[in-house]
């Protein structure tokens, strides 16, 4: 996409990801909710290194070409994984 106006309103990390992308060649704007929920040092971050690449954090979305919104009460993660395969492995056996 180029040249769209896209408004992400989710707290999946991979539409964080997305926003640096999409901010190469278009207007990208992200919700205070997206992130709000986060530890504050990891929403610091994300905030100030969407801000270097141009993305706008803003209280609600405003009028976009292109909408992304999704929450989740449970996202996968890489810890999640490296927990899941753990206990895979423990009842794991070969008889």
């Amino acid at each position: 996409m180029k040249g769209k106006r896209i408004a992400i309103d989710s707290n999946l990390y991979a539409y964080h990801d997305y926003a640096f992308e999409l901010a190469k060649n278009n207007e990208v704007y992200i919700t205070e909710r997206s992130i709000s929920w986060m530890d504050r040092t990891r929403e610091f971050l994300l905030r100030k290194e969407m801000e270097k690449v141009g993305v706008k954090v803003v209280e609600k979305m405003p009028e976009v070409d292109v909408e992304i919104s999704e929450f989740v009460d449970d996202q996968p993660s890489v810890g999640k994984s490296m927990m899941k395969g753990y206990w895979m492995g423990r009842g794991f056996s070969l008889a």
